[in-house]
């Protein structure tokens, strides 16, 4: 795969240079990955797929699943588009757009929630469409503020993200999945929290 992306937060994140940063990326996407081998989807929907850099590291360790990113942003699915040339990217609002009409039998919401100012209203919808399961992913907080802070980063919002509108610890990431998803393991995977979440 192209590995010429620009060097937006995404980049920053998945691509840092420091070596316990990469460890702890690597990490998280060994997770996710084992996380997805485990339902064995033939096809997945990444929802806010962003400069495709997830896509990247995931497919390159899952072979045989067909994938689709989608994202609000045209010039983020550009960049996806020269990063992953053999994956499908869609333009759309999650909140808005035909969800159910891009079938799937997984679904991929990494890192997402925390910028809804009601991830309720996405969780709601993505529970009703036919699935295997999904795995969501958000910021553990308040480590992963303090880890930005301790970087540098974002001093004067005290190591926040200014696109982060919603803060999770493991109970309320647990409590706010719980709601549409009954059946749910919640782990962490420090500094962030992940779920595999199944339909009832």
């Amino acid at each position: 795969m192209m590995n010429t992306v620009r060097r937006t937060d995404g980049y920053r994140k998945y691509q840092s240079p420091n070596p316990v940063v990469r460890w702890l990326i690597e990490r998280f996407f060994a997770r996710i990955t084992a996380q997805i081998e485990a339902l064995q989807p033939a096809r997945i929907i990444d929802l806010g797929c962003g400069e495709g850099l997830v896509a990247m590291r995931l497919m390159d360790g899952l072979q045989g699943i067909d994938y689709v990113g989608i994202d609000v942003s045209e010039e983020m699915l550009g960049m996806a588009r020269s990063n992953c040339p053999g994956s499908t990217f869609i333009r759309g609002d999650l909140l808005q757009m035909d969800i159910e009409s891009t079938s799937s039998d997984m679904l991929l919401c990494l890192e997402v929630l925390e910028h809804l100012p009601r991830p309720q209203a996405l969780l709601s919808r993505l529970a009703s469409l036919p699935q295997k399961g999904a795995i969501f992913s958000v910021p553990w907080e308040p480590f992963f503020r303090l880890g930005s802070l301790l970087r540098g980063n974002y001093v004067r919002r005290l190591g926040n993200h200014p696109g982060h509108v919603q803060q999770f610890g493991r109970r309320a990431f647990a409590e706010l999945l719980s709601a549409y998803y009954p059946r749910l393991e919640v782990q962490t995977c420090f500094p962030w929290i992940f779920a595999s979440a199944r339909p009832g």
